[in-house]
């Protein structure tokens, strides 16, 4: 997954500091995926993997939409700073 983050990161969110950031997006993105596809329990290393794998053969651009769209949500978290008025 690192090398669609790292492509995503490069052509849509050039703001986003991936040396800095990258262990933070992994966690966030892990987080997420934990909650759509084991309803929030963790599951064991090899469940994780097999469905990572399984996703990445069978449905690459949905990965690819659904890392991207988790990209937007931590830029928005992280890098939205309030204006001055």
């Amino acid at each position: 997954m690192g090398d669609i983050i790292e492509r995503l990161v490069d052509e849509k969110y050039p703001e986003i500091d991936l040396e800095r950031d990258y262990i933070d997006i992994l966690l966030f993105i892990h987080k997420r995926l934990l909650k759509i596809w084991f309803k929030g329990k963790e599951p064991s290393e090899r469940k994780m993997s097999a469905k990572l794998r399984e996703t990445r053969l069978r449905h690459p651009k949905r990965l690819e939409i659904l890392v991207s769209y988790f990209l937007g949500k931590y830029q928005k978290r992280k890098y939205t700073f309030i204006k001055d008025e």
